[in-house]
């Protein structure tokens, strides 16, 4: 993951100290989920997120998975379906193949 880490910051923050900054609001889940799906910038530090390119029911999702963050031990949750969700940013542009880790950007 190039912007954020299970436990420890990055170009962003860590998954856990998103959850542990939403814990107490009731909306987290829609909150992130908008923050996924649209970017943002200005709350975490000058360092903008750019929007995902994901659809909605799929940014649910992964603020659901963001919001369990405070739980995990470090490992990364597959969904029941036994898949990974990879997140790309709308400006990696690779084609319509699989991308490779060297196609990966170095920070967002």
């Amino acid at each position: 993951m190039a912007c954020h880490d299970m436990k420890a910051k990055k170009v962003g923050p860590s998954y856990a100290d998103i959850a542990k900054k939403y814990a107490g609001r009731a909306d987290a889940v829609d909150y992130l989920a908008g923050k996924i799906k649209k970017g943002g910038a200005g709350v975490w530090g000058s360092v903008p997120m750019p929007p995902q390119n994901v659809t909605d029911a799929e940014a649910k999702q992964l603020a659901q998975w963001v919001m369990t963050a405070k739980s995990t031990k470090g490992a990364y949750a597959p969904s029941s379906k036994g898949l990974h969700l990879f997140i790309f940013p709308k400006h990696l542009d690779i084609g319509q193949r699989r991308p490779k880790a060297q196609d990966l950007p170095a920070s967002c």
